[in-house]
């Protein structure tokens, strides 16, 4: 008789320490999800460099917006010889009756390599750049030991069916050419 009490207490005990790993692992899993959802990506460069936004409607369909962004894109790296290619951007429409180019590029550079500012940037002067004319800012910015590259661009005319409104753009680069 103590043999057939023994063998179904055994059962139990295993049975018990299944169900405690299960729920273990049951426990263990659902903390890892919570975690994995919880991590938020760390902040673009670009929303560190420049951590505001103009507020600003888009005058334009979404489709149209996207053909607008990918040929800006498109102009700024033709523009800088195919030297840099942009990894990262930010795109806004001006005030039709307030934008000038002058005031939004110094606006944006105080942010790059003013006393007060967390970056230290250098503005590259390029040999075709002519300052007011070409509407393209480019900056160096030594970021924890490497180099970064920034620009900031605004079209020269406005953009077709928006009314008058100019698209800028602010972007994070990747040198291409030593």
């Amino acid at each position: 008789m103590s043999d057939h009490v023994k063998k179904p207490d055994l059962m139990r005990r295993r049975t018990l320490q299944g169900l405690m790993l299960l729920l273990l692992f049951a426990i263990g899993s659902l903390g890892t999800l919570h975690a994995e959802e919880s991590k938020q990506p760390p902040p673009a460069l670009l929303d560190e460099i420049w951590p505001f936004e103009l507020p600003h409607k888009r005058p334009l369909s979404k489709q149209d917006q996207e053909y607008a962004e990918a040929a800006f894109i498109q102009w700024l790296e033709a523009y800088l010889h195919r030297g840099y290619e942009v990894i990262d951007e930010r795109f806004f429409w001006d005030d039709r009756k307030k934008s000038k180019w002058g005031p939004i590029s110094t606006w944006h550079s105080s942010n790059i390599g003013n006393e007060d500012s967390k970056w230290r940037g250098v503005e590259i002067e390029q040999s075709w750049h002519s300052p007011g004319f070409d509407l393209v800012r480019l900056w160096k910015v030594d970021i924890d030991g490497a180099d970064h590259y920034f620009a900031l661009t605004m079209t020269k005319k406005p953009v077709p069916g928006t009314h008058g409104r100019r698209l800028i753009g602010r972007f994070e680069l990747e040198k291409m050419i030593e």
